[in-house]
C-alpha cells in the first residue's frame, strides 16, 4: 500500500477500505497512527499481521509485536551513538519529534497535523536520510525489493471493475481517483480483498510474465524509433529488420508473397506468446483477479503486436529501389525516398504515442550514468521535486512532467533542497 501522505489519491484505496469514502483534510491524511490502528483492526480477523508500505522506500507496518508468528527479533542496536559521532553533539531531544503525539481528541492515536520544524540542523545531520535515500534508490531497477515476496495472484485493482470505468477516462493516470464511488462498489471491493486473503492462488508468477514482456520490447521499440528519426534509407531498412526480429518467433509468412501478414491468426499468436500455456493448461484455475491480469497482459501485448505487424506491412510494401538501377529510374527513386521518409514521420508519431501509453519504469532512469557519489533521484514522497518547492502531490500548483524527470544528485544538492522542502511543506499545513 502507499505511504505517500497526499490528497491527490495515494490513500484512496485505504480510505475506501476503512471508511467507505475518500477522507479529506490534512488532519485525516497525517493521522498515521489512527490509520494504522484501523488497518490492524480490519486485518486481525483475516490473520493478516502487518502491511508493507511504499513511498520513496519501503516500510513495514506491524500490528502486534508481542503476539506474532511472522517476526523474529535478530538484534537491537543503539544507533544514536553514531549521531553523536557525525554531529559532535549528543542527542537531547529526538530531531524527528517525540513519539506519536496527542491527537486533537487528547489520545495518543495520531501523528502531528504538521511536520516538525527543524531550524538548526547541521549538514552532517542529513547524512542518515541521505543514506536512507541511497538505499531506497538501489531498489528502483530490476525486480526491486526482493526480501518481500509478492503473491501477484492476489493483486487488487479498481481498473476493470464493474461500475468504475467512468472514474478512469482521462489519459493522465495521475488524475484517477476513487471519488464518488457507489456503496455497492465499496462492498465489492471489500469482499474481494477479504476473499482473496483467504484463498490460494494458482502459483503463476504474473510479475515474471510481465517482466518477460517488457524485457523483449523495452529496447527494440525505442530502437525502431531511433531509426525512424534518422530517416536515411539504411536506417529505415534497419528498423524493418528490427521489426522482423520481433515477429519471427510468432508469425508465419504467407506462402504467396502478395498476401498480407495482417491475419487474425498471426495477431492472436503474437498476442498470446507469453500466455498461451496458461490458457490451455490452467485457465480454469484462475481467480477473478488473475483473469484480469491475463487480460491486461494480453491487451498490452496485442497493442504492441498490432503496431509491429502493421509497421512491417507498411514498410514491406515500399521496397526501396537500388541505386544500380538505370538512370531513367532516378526520378522514381527520389520520389520513393520522399514518400518513405514521410511514412517514417507518421510511424514515428504512432510509436511515440504507444511508448507514452506503455510508460514502462525501465524508461524512467537518469539519462547518464551517475557518479559514485551520486544517486539517480526520482521525486517520490516524502522528497521534494527538483526545484525543492514542495512535496510531490501537494495541492498548490499544477504538476509539470519536467519536475518528475530523474536526475543524478549528490549529498550536497540533496541537503540544500531538503531544508527548503521542509520549511515550505511545514508552512503549507499550518
Amino acid at each position: 500500500m502507499s505511504a505517500a501522505l497526499t490528497d491527490t489519491g495515494t490513500l484512496d484505496s485505504q480510505s475506501i477500505l476503512l471508511h467507505g469514502k475518500i477522507d479529506t483534510g490534512w488532519g485525516s491524511i497525517w493521522d498515521e497512527y489512527k490509520r494504522a490502528g484501523e488497518l490492524c483492526a480490519w486485518a486481525a480477523p483475516l490473520g493478516i499481521e502487518g502491511f508493507v508500505r511504499a513511498n520513496a522506500g519501503f516500510e513495514l507496518l506491524w500490528c502486534d509485536f508481542q503476539h506474532t508468528t511472522g517476526l523474529e527479533l535478530v538484534q537491537t542496536l543503539n544507533v544514536t551513538d553514531w549521531w553523536t559521532l557525525m554531529t559532535g553533539e549528543e542527542i537531547v531531544d529526538p530531531p524527528w519529534g517525540h513519539g506519536p503525539p496527542c491527537s486533537p481528541g487528547g489520545n495518543h492515536s495520531g501523528t502531528p497535523c504538521r511536520l516538525p520544524r527543524w531550524t538548526h540542523r547541521d549538514p552532517s545531520e542529513y547524512f542518515p536520510s541521505w543514506d536512507w535515500l541511497r538505499s531506497a534508490t538501489e531498489l528502483y531497477a530490476g525486480m526491486g525489493e526482493d526480501r518481500v515476496l509478492l503473491d501477484t495472484s492476489k493483486l487488487i485493482t479498481a481498473y476493470g471493475e464493474v461500475g468504475l470505468s467512468h472514474l478512469f477516462t482521462s489519459a493522465d493516470m495521475s488524475t484517477h481517483r476513487l471519488v464518488n464511488i457507489s456503496e455497492a462498489a465499496v462492498q465489492r471491493y471489500r469482499a474481494n480483498i477479504a476473499d482473496l486473503s483467504m484463498m490460494k492462488g494458482s502459483g503463476i508468477d504474473w510479475r515474471k510474465i510481465a517482466d518477460g514482456l517488457t524485457t523483449r520490447y523495452n529496447q527494440r521499440l525505442p530502437e525502431i524509433g531511433r531509426h525512424l528519426v534518422n530517416g536515411t534509407m539504411n536506417a529505415l531498412k534497419t528498423a524493418r529488420l528490427v521489426a522482423i526480429g520481433l515477429l519471427m518467433p510468432f508469425v508465419e509468412l504467407p506462402a504467396n508473397s502478395t498476401h498480407s501478414i495482417l491475419t487474425p491468426t498471426n495477431r492472436q499468436r503474437c498476442t498470446r506468446a507469453f500466455t498461451s500455456t496458461i490458457r490451455s493448461a490452467k485457465g480454469q484455475m484462475l481467480s477473478h483477479t488473475e483473469k484480469k491480469l491475463l487480460i491486461t497482459i494480453e491487451t498490452v501485448h496485442a497493442e504492441i503486436c498490432g503496431f509491429v505487424l502493421e509497421f512491417y506491412h507498411a514498410f514491406h510494401d515500399l521496397v526501396p529501389r537500388e541505386r544500380s538501377e538505370p538512370p531513367d529510374a532516378q526520378a522514381a527513386l527520389t520520389s520513393a525516398n520522399h514518400e518513405w521518409k514521410q511514412l517514417a514521420r507518421e510511424w514515428h508519431k504512432r510509436l511515440s504515442q504507444l511508448l507514452a501509453r506503455l510508460d514502462w519504469k525501465v524508461w524512467r532512469g537518469c539519462r547518464k550514468v551517475c557518479e559514485p557519489n551520486e544517486i539517480c533521484y526520482l521525486p517520490v514522497w516524502p522528497l521534494g521535486k527538483r526545484d525543492g518547492q514542495r512535496y510531490p502531490g501537494g495541492p498548490r500548483r499544477p504538476e509539470q512532467p519536467s519536475q518528475f524527470q530523474p536526475v543524478c544528485v549528490d549529498m550536497q544538492w540533496y541537503t540544500s533542497r531538503e531544508v527548503h522542502t521542509e520549511r515550505s511543506s511545514t508552512t503549507g499545513m499550518d
